[in-house]
Formats: structure tokens, C-alpha cells, sequence
């Protein structure tokens, strides 16, 4: 299998030039595997030569968020959810822009383009290969990857699940666009302590935030805010996260229909 770069006209590598780094080094978990294969290339071809197809959750991690995609490929693993997870390997860009907070909003724009760019570019790269169902796609997002999940793409319901930013304008964003289909699925789980984007001190809030998304997700009904009331930035590393996001992957990823479920209209 070629595994080389067909997309010679993309707004990633024409901004910075040897981009395909993020693709060709991205985190792969694919049902049934027990590790990462060496590159994304041997699994695609492992995957291939299976016959097999899977849906695709798309992760973008944190500005550091290293260690996000094994613990995110564990949760798979035991909730029995069969999709591949695929982590674009953003730091591994040149001269890829980086920041310490706070600090100019035009450096966060750039930030947030590139890695809207990154999920473009992956799946694009993704669409050739019959291994990936890309039309059963969650995209995915921690803290700064919060961003790129929820502001990707506007035009596109592919399901959306934001964590570690409350989809509120602040310092790190502003004048987003989010989906512009209002059934679009979207989850914003957030941490009440969040020492970035929590109401309380934190970075953001001199800027009046309230720590999470509902207000701007109001006018969608399949969305849904969890917020934990003792957790901080780190999401991960909270009991209770795991169990909401398999929920959402496993409605999301399993099923071509939102269920339904009985109101209390339907029992009058």
C-alpha cells in the first residue's frame, strides 16, 4: 500500500511546509489491537488486509495532553466499542506556533486554525483507505483540541465532544463559529475548579465566563453540559469522566439513530 502524501494542495502544508507529520505520526488504537503499531501507515495496512470497517473517533489533544490518547484507546477497549481512534500528532508540526498563556489573541487564532486544519487534513487522508467508515465519525477534543472539536468544520453534524473548554468566548477564543445544524450531538464536559476556563479564578474569569457551554448550546437540543463540581482542568484524570464519555461514543458510534425514549406526554 502507498502510504505517501496525495494531498499536495492543502491550506496545513502550504502554512507549514512538512505538516504531513501529523498524519504520518498520529496515535492509532484499533479494535482488537493491544498497542500502537509503529506507524499509522502498518496499521492501516494491517487493517485493510482484515477486511474489516470501522467508525472513527477523531482526537485532538491538549497542548499537552501526551499521555490523552492511551487512556482514551483504554476506555474503548473495555467499554467493547469497536471504532479507531486517531490522534493527529500536532507537535510534531515545524515551526508550529506556540504559547504561554496568557498571550496575544491573534498567536490562539493561528493556534486554532492550525488545528481545525490538522482534523481536516487527517481525514482526508483517512478517506482513501475502506478500513474507516468515515460517515460514523465522532470528533473529539481536549482544552485546546476543545476548540478545534467544536469549531471544526461548522458546516458538518458529525457528533462533537468538547472537554476542558466551556465553549464561551475568553481569552483563548473568540467569535467562534460552532455547527450550524442545531440537532448536531454535542457533549461539553467541564471541570467546575478549571483553573483556565472556570468561572472562578482562572485565566478566564475577568471575562465573565460561567465554566461551560450551555448558554451558547441552548438553541441545540441534542447538546449536553456535564460539569463536575470538584474536578480541575484534567478531565482524564476524574472518576466520573470515563463513564460519560463512553456513553456518548457508544450512542454516537453503535447507532445510525438518536433513541427514543418515552416523555411524560407519552404516559398521560
Amino acid at each position: 500500500m502507498d502510504s505517501g502524501n496525495h494531498i499536495i494542495d492543502h491550506d496545513l502544508l502550504r502554512a507549514y511546509p512538512g505538516a504531513e507529520v501529523v498524519f504520518d505520526d498520529a496515535f492509532v488504537a484499533l479494535p482488537g489491537a493491544t498497542g500502537t503499531p509503529a506507524s499509522l501507515s502498518g496499521a492501516i495496512r494491517s487493517a485493510c488486509e482484515s477486511g474489516r470497517s470501522w467508525p472513527v473517533v477523531l482526537l485532538a489533544t491538549g497542548s499537552r495532553s501526551f499521555e490523552s490518547p492511551p487512556i482514551l484507546a483504554r476506555w474503548l477497549r473495555h467499554a467493547g466499542i469497536e471504532a479507531a481512534l486517531i490522534a493527529p500528532a500536532t507537535q510534531r508540526v515545524p515551526n508550529r506556533p506556540r504559547y504561554v498563556s496568557p498571550t496575544d489573541a491573534e498567536i490562539y487564532a493561528e493556534v486554532h486554525r492550525l488545528r481545525r486544519w490538522e482534523l481536516d487534513y487527517t481525514l482526508a487522508r483517512l478517506a482513501g483507505h475502506r478500513c474507516f467508515d468515515c460517515s460514523r465519525l465522532v470528533v473529539m477534543g481536549l482544552s485546546e483540541g476543545g476548540v478545534a472539536a467544536a469549531t471544526w468544520r461548522p458546516t458538518c453534524n458529525a457528533p462533537r465532544l468538547v472537554m476542558a473548554w466551556g465553549i464561551e468566548d475568553s481569552y483563548f477564543a473568540r467569535s467562534f463559529d460552532l455547527p450550524q445544524d442545531k440537532t448536531t450531538p454535542i457533549l461539553n464536559l467541564m471541570g467546575w475548579q478549571d483553573a483556565y476556563f472556570g468561572p472562578h479564578e482562572s485565566l478566564s474569569a475577568r471575562d465573565g465566563v460561567r465554566g461551560h457551554g450551555a448558554e451558547r448550546l441552548a438553541t441545540y437540543p441534542n447538546a449536553r453540559v456535564v460539569l463536575y463540581p470538584s474536578a480541575g482542568h484534567k478531565l482524564l484524570e476524574h472518576p466520573q469522566t470515563a463513564e460519560d464519555v463512553v456513553t456518548f461514543l457508544r450512542r454516537h458510534l453503535t447507532t445510525t439513530e438518536t433513541p427514543s425514549f418515552p416523555t411524560l406526554e407519552d404516559d398521560q
